[in-house]
């Protein structure tokens, strides 16, 4: 029990310590923090992830319309509901773009740095845990596309023609995507990064989650008293998030007739609290980025009492 919990408790730690350094850190450090893990290092652990699987393994398509069906659903199910918010065309646009983060927190689980260690723990020397959080991080990704789509087209008002290109150009430059783009390439290609360089990257790649938990630590701290939303609280999300959303997980690999262990997997992946890397889009964006920080922290503690509790159900421990 404590092995699948214990990556929780550092995820936690993590923030905690990112929280009690933000009063004598400089302000940039934050920034230059979200810079280095967004354009950097988490791409470079996605291009790991995918680069190390046979590409026979990733192309599992009752498994991607499984988990991705429940990914678009609960998606579409909060952008709408979020959208009914605002008056007038300033008000309308900014709230599209809160639509979209509040729809991305939850649906973009941290199915890396907490799902990786928990499967492996549940299930030592599977091949197939880290597959199934390579799938899993794969439709996480996209789901971070289509948000960020969103977010970048309702700041501009363009013709279609023009938004098309938009699309596109954002698509080319999204750090993210391309970090998983060249790993499946890599993956259909066989090509292996070896010895000093191999190191190298995974560092890069491993830096990610716990250098991203630090600064929504220090983003936690400096906002947690401005961060008041009446109109949705997070409950409803966090809710969403850790029990509707597995749920649909585990219907839609049901009806698809995925394995019993991958499905299972696959429910528990579901069930990940929401990862960093909402933050740092949040961030980036401007888009109410303490909102996401607080999301995370519960949904992470919230997460020591559910994780174990849906093991439990799923019959895996």
């Amino acid at each position: 029990m404590f092995a699948l919990l214990q990556p929780l408790i550092l995820i936690i730690v993590i923030i905690l310590a990112g929280a009690a350094c933000h009063s004598w850190l400089s302000g940039r450090v934050e920034q230059w923090l979200n810079q280095y893990v967004y354009y950097l290092a988490f791409p470079t652990i996605l291009f790991m992830s995918f680069s190390q699987v046979p590409l026979a393994d990733i192309v599992n398509w009752p498994f991607i319309l499984g988990y991705g069906a429940a990914l678009l659903s609960v998606f579409l199910l909060i952008f709408v509901n979020a959208r009914r918010q605002g008056n007038g065309n300033a008000a309308r646009l900014q709230n599209i773009s809160n639509a979209a983060l509040r729809a991305l927190a939850t649906t973009f689980g941290n199915t890396a740095f907490i799902g990786i260690p928990v499967l492996t723990a549940l299930y030592p020397g599977s091949s197939e845990a880290l597959l199934c959080a390579a799938l899993a991080t794969m439709m996480s990704v996209m789901m971070f596309s289509i948000a960020l789509l969103i977010v970048r087209l309702s700041s501009q008002i363009r013709p279609r023609h023009q938004q098309i290109i938009l699309v596109l150009k954002i698509l080319a430059k999204n750090p993210i995507l391309i970090g998983c783009v060249a790993g499946i390439l890599a993956s259909a290609l066989s090509w292996k990064s070896e010895g000093t360089l191999n190191n190298l990257l995974w560092f890069i790649g491993y830096s990610a989650s716990p250098l991203a938990l630090f600064a929504v630590g220090i983003a936690l701290a400096m906002t947690f008293r401005l961060v008041k939303d009446t109109r949705q609280p997070i409950w409803p999300l966090l809710a969403t998030k850790h029990l509707l959303l597995p749920l649909l997980v585990w219907i839609g690999m049901s009806v698809l007739n995925v394995d019993t262990q991958l499905t299972a997997m696959a429910t528990l992946l579901g069930a990940m609290p929401t990862a960093a890397s909402v933050y740092l889009l949040a961030y980036q964006e401007n888009a109410n980025p303490g909102l996401m920080a607080k999301i995370i922290v519960s949904g992470t503690c919230l997460s020591l009492i559910l994780l174990p509790l849906q093991a439990w159900l799923l019959g895996m421990i």
